[in-house]
């Protein structure tokens, strides 16, 4: 099932129950509401690239063990995931969604936690260009200072911008540890 038809055998209900709860985005109803009319009425562009959507649980540490919920995309022959909150719409709808996730999740929250993803940068596709636009222009800046032989940062401003992720192993480690807690 591509994310399209996931869209559409949803009510926009169940989506909205789950983006309240999950995201708190009690202000944005109609806004989702619109983009969820959009998808469902826009025509996918399929560039003959066979992606997966995915959902994923995962942990990380930031004084407490929080969890969150991952959105990538993986292509066939190709073991990588992307994050496809840059993507343009009309090519998220023939991804397919990852059946795995629709079952562990329910359709409304994943297509909930992909409405969250796709929209992260705005609830229009002119605020998504405009994001992908200027992250292109950091980009370019980026490389001509490193054309120009000078170091965009310090090894310590390199150094705070670093964050430690755990691996599943070590979250499962940690959790043990403090099963005694």
């Amino acid at each position: 099932m591509t994310f399209q038809e996931l869209l559409r055998t949803v009510s926009y209900d169940g989506i909205w129950t789950v983006l309240q709860t999950e995201y708190d985005s009690d202000n944005h109803h109609d806004a989702y509401l619109v983009v969820v009319e959009r998808l469902k009425a826009m025509q996918p562009k399929d560039d003959g690239e066979q992606g997966t959507l995915f959902i994923e649980r995962f942990f990380f540490e930031d004084d407490n063990i929080v969890s969150d919920d991952d959105v990538y995309v993986v292509f066939a022959n190709d073991e990588s995931r992307y994050s496809p909150m840059l993507m343009p719409w009309a090519e998220w709808l023939p991804l397919t969604a990852d059946e795995k996730s629709v079952e562990y999740y329910g359709a409304a929250a994943f297509a909930a936690h992909a409405l969250y993803e796709l929209t992260f940068f705005g609830f229009t596709e002119e605020d998504l260009d405009e994001e992908r636009a200027s992250i292109n222009e950091s980009v370019r800046e980026f490389e001509e200072t490193l054309k120009n032989g000078t170091k965009p940062y310090t090894e310590e401003e390199y150094a705070a911008l670093m964050v430690d992720v755990p691996t599943w192993a070590e979250y499962k480690k940690r959790e043990q540890d403090n099963e005694h807690l």
